[in-house]
């Protein structure tokens, strides 16, 4: 069995991200801006409740949770020498949640992407849904699995998400949702229970594949 060299990783830790934490010190420096912001917790630097953002925070938490212990999931196939294509299905289920995940920790489809790359948000969107359908279409025999009702919850949830993120603006203007709480509730809400069942659904999926490559034998659901 092919094993991962230690001294690679140690490359990473020890030297490249001591060197990009520096280069974003002297950058501050010259930009002066307080290397603090980039550093301390926004519950320390600012003066809010311990409760703030709990709901965003955990839904990014399970975003990158998935896309973990996809990848670990995937290079322990590929390494192994088990089935390369459900290998490359889990590498790229991974990246696809840690894509998710990003974009929901630094608002990428909200604020940076439109702001300085001065692409719109629903082209954004339709960027994702355009990925998604190609990413069924390669994997649809890994994806159409008995866990497959968990995975169209997920989706249903998210869609709903989506659709009340572009619609906010007609319904705010026609006052269809005056409360501000509601309108969190429909669109943060569906996110995050599109988030939930999309962590149970590839945790499944991920132990029956890793499952049936330990044991030859045909696993019930």
């Amino acid at each position: 069995m092919k094993i991962l060299k230690a001294k690679y990783f140690a490359l990473f830790s020890n030297i490249a991200a001591p060197l990009i934490l520096i280069g974003a010190f002297l950058l501050c420096q010259k930009k002066n801006i307080d290397f603090s912001i980039l550093t301390r917790d926004i519950m320390a630097k600012g003066d809010f409740p311990v409760y703030f953002g709990i709901f965003s925070n955990i839904g990014v938490f399970l975003w990158i949770a998935t896309g973990s212990f996809l990848l670990f999931a995937s290079f322990l196939m590929y390494h192994t020498k088990a089935a390369k294509r459900a290998s490359y299905f889990l590498f790229f289920s991974a990246l696809f949640s840690l894509m998710l995940g990003l974009d929901d920790f630094f608002l990428l489809h909200e604020k940076i992407i439109p702001r300085f790359l001065g692409v719109p948000e629903f082209a954004v969107f339709a960027f994702y849904g355009i990925a998604a359908l190609f990413y069924f279409y390669k994997f649809h025999a890994f994806l159409l699995n008995p866990a497959k009702f968990i995975l169209a919850s997920s989706v249903g949830f998210l869609a709903f998400m989506v659709l009340a993120d572009v619609s906010q603006s007609i319904l705010v203007k026609y006052e269809v949702l005056e409360q501000q709480g509601l309108r969190s509730l429909l669109e943060d809400g569906s996110k995050l229970l599109g988030i939930i069942n999309w962590v149970i659904y590839y945790w499944v999926t991920a132990f029956w594949i890793l499952l049936a490559e330990i044991s030859p034998a045909p696993v019930k659901d």
